[in-house]
């Protein structure tokens, strides 16, 4: 057993058991404040590179969990919400653009403040009870922002990033299971330059 920054690794002979999972064990160190999980993260990498460099670019691939930001901490609008409703999220949080979900937690796409502008535009209304009365469903978007699934290499999070100011990422069943803001990309980038 190899202990790091109060993670324990198990080794057998024949293969390499992390204990968990190699996922499971970034998740637990990217949701950790602390200036060690970066050396965590060289640690894991560099033992792969040194022992099994095959599992190496799976490890890469969870580099994603990162700089997730958890659905627990990410504001949303549910499908069943009205036009207003979403329009008072949205204005509560300051978003420009949010992810827009099912009940069951499935991503159904995102909602811009330019989709619900054009909605305004092109439905007059008396008073804002016809909002209360309208679902957010009914209102047209113009491009919902890309999602990843959790599992991509950094590249495809980084090309994703570009054109978006946010990544939904999905896990192996399509749920919705957090984001990533292009600004944590930014700020890891500079910080760790």
């Amino acid at each position: 057993m190899l202990y790091k920054e109060g993670y324990v690794l198990c080794f057998s002979k024949t293969s390499f058991n992390i204990c968990g999972s190699i996922y499971k064990l970034l998740f637990l160190i990217s949701n950790k404040k602390s200036p060690f999980k970066v050396e965590v993260l060289i640690f894991i990498v560099e033992f792969l590179n040194a022992f099994a460099p095959r599992l190496t670019d799976f490890v890469f691939s969870a580099l994603v969990l990162f700089f997730l930001t958890p659905k627990s901490q990410v504001k949303y609008i549910d499908e069943t919400m009205s036009v207003r409703q979403a329009l008072e999220v949205m204005d509560f949080y300051r978003y420009s653009t949010i992810p827009l979900l099912s009940k069951d937690g499935k991503l159904v796409g995102t909602i811009s403040e330019g989709d619900l502008l054009f909605y305004l535009k092109n439905h007059p209304f008396c008073n804002l009870s016809e909002l209360d009365a309208t679902n957010i469903l009914k209102v047209k978007r113009n491009r919902d922002y890309l999602p990843i699934k959790a599992n991509v290499e950094m590249s495809d999070l980084i090309s994703a990033a570009i054109n978006q100011n946010f990544v939904p990422v999905l896990d192996d069943q399509m749920n919705f299971i957090g984001m990533v803001t292009r600004k944590s990309i930014i700020n890891y980038l500079y910080l760790n330059k």
